[in-house]
């Protein structure tokens, strides 16, 4: 038997399953880009987990008097305890959680069936867009 295993395993459909999940994943991603020096801030469903990832410097000022980092800091921070008190209350656990200057990440795998992970998130994405609107990425200012 000639071809790929996946083309073996979906009867000959490798490529659409695989064109289907790469749009599936496209659509679930939510980027954002934040002030002159463009602080970069993603979140993403990855299998069953739901992850945000933060990188940059939104150079709206020096480093330390930057009050977009500020902003986007204190989002940072609500996701971080909205992820602390999720997992306290039983609708999933925390896989990964570091923040460093310039770079941050947290990895939250939510219960099964449990939907309080995403509705929550949702509401944080939201202050992320709402600061990206109001601080458009602009590198010629950086």
């Amino acid at each position: 038997m000639k071809g790929r295993w996946t083309d073996m395993l979906w009867g000959g459909r490798a490529r659409e399953k695989r064109e289907e999940a790469a749009r599936t994943r496209q659509e679930a991603w939510q980027e954002w880009r934040i002030g002159p020096g463009g602080l970069w801030v993603l979140a993403y469903p990855s299998g069953s987990a739901i992850w945000f990832a933060a990188d940059g410097h939104a150079g709206g000022a020096q480093h330390g008097r930057d009050l977009l980092c500020a902003a986007a800091s204190a989002i940072w921070h609500t996701l971080r305890a909205t992820a602390a008190e999720l997992a306290a209350e039983g609708a999933g656990r925390i896989l990964c959680d570091s923040l460093h200057t310039g770079r941050a990440r947290l990895c939250f795998l939510p219960a099964e069936g449990d939907a309080r992970a995403a509705e929550r998130f949702l509401a944080i994405a939201a202050g992320y867009r709402a600061l990206a609107e109001a601080f458009p990425y602009a590198p010629e200012e950086a």
